[in-house]
This record gives structure tokens, C-alpha cells and sequence, in this order.
């Protein structure tokens, strides 16, 4: 619902002044960015699909969840470095506060998937993890889904709107 806000607050704010906003020069970013979002995603059923095969072992799984919020983390970094080379500078225009309000939610979201790698990884650690269906491994899934999602929206969002001056 955050973010959701945040996006129609973004357009509507262009809405009431378009002229005051740039259009983004380096709009190429979004696709590797989207492109680390999308592979993390597919760690993430990869590891889903993992648990419910009987011949793998329990870090089998937990590694592919890690393995997503490192590639989570870092579509992540390279959205903010990429952003920050715009020149869009935050504290001048109101594109550039939202962009920073948009990324700055992106990375609370990425802080709490690395947290929660990590204690599923300590789960594992404790033979915690059952099969075929686990709770604990299923949550995790479906919030680093969704951090993938709302993470490639934000960085399509940033670099295709505007699309014209």
C-alpha cells in the first residue's frame, strides 16, 4: 500500500508540474537492474522447487534464498549508484526527493529480505526445514517475490516517466 502511494503521489506531483521534471538520460540501467530483480525472483522458485524434490538436500533450497537476496542487494545498489548519476539532485526537485522516497522504501524492503534469508539460513542450519512444504521457507519466498516486483517496477518507473521533456 506504501508504495502504491508513493507511485501515485510521484504522478501526481508530475501531473501538476511536468515542466519542472527531467527526463532520465541513462533509461539503459532499467533493464540490468530489472534483469537482477527477475533472476533473484527465479532463485527464489528455483529454491521453492528445490524443497519439494526429495533428492535435495536441506541447504539446497536455502542457498538458492540466498543466493536471490544477494542478487536482490545488488539490482538494488546498482538502481541507487545508477539513480545517483542521473544528476536529479533530491534536495532541489521534487523528482529527485520521490525518486530518493522510492528507493529509500526499496531498500528497507532489501534490508528485511536479508534478514530474513539469514534466519532461514539458521533454520536450515538447525534442520528446521521440512519437506515437502515448510511456512517459514514459503513466507520468506513470497516477500522476496515481492520485493523483486516492486524493486522492477521502481526502477522502470524512475527511468520511463517522463518519457518526453
Amino acid at each position: 500500500m506504501i508504495f502504491v502511494m508513493a507511485v501515485f503521489s510521484y504522478l501526481f506531483v508530475y501531473g501538476v508540474h511536468p515542466s519542472f521534471w527531467a527526463v532520465p538520460t541513462e533509461r539503459w540501467w532499467a533493464v540490468p537492474i530489472a534483469a537482477g530483480y527477475a533472476i533473484g525472483a527465479a532463485l527464489v522458485l528455483y529454491g521453492r522447487h528445490l524443497l519439494g524434490r526429495a533428492g535435495s538436500t536441506g541447504w539446497s533450497p536455502t542457498a538458492a534464498i540466498l543466493f536471490a537476496a544477494g542478487f536482490i542487494a545488488a539490482a538494488l545498489a546498482t538502481d541507487w549508484f545508477s539513480w545517483r548519476a542521473q544528476g536529479i539532485d533530491p534536495e532541489l526537485t521534487a523528482q529527485g526527493a520521490f525518486a530518493n522516497a522510492l528507493l529509500a522504501l526499496q531498500g528497507q524492503l532489501v534490508g528485511v529480505v536479508v534478514l530474513m534469508a539469514g534466519y532461514l539460513a539458521a533454520r536450515s542450519a538447525r534442520g528446521l526445514v521440512t519437506r515437502p512444504r515448510n511456512t517459514t521457507f514459503d513466507v520468506v519466498s513470497l516477500f522476496l517475490l515481492y520485493s523483486c516486483a516492486q524493486g522492477a517496477a521502481t526502477a522502470l518507473l524512475l527511468r520511463f516517466f517522463p518519457a518526453s521533456g
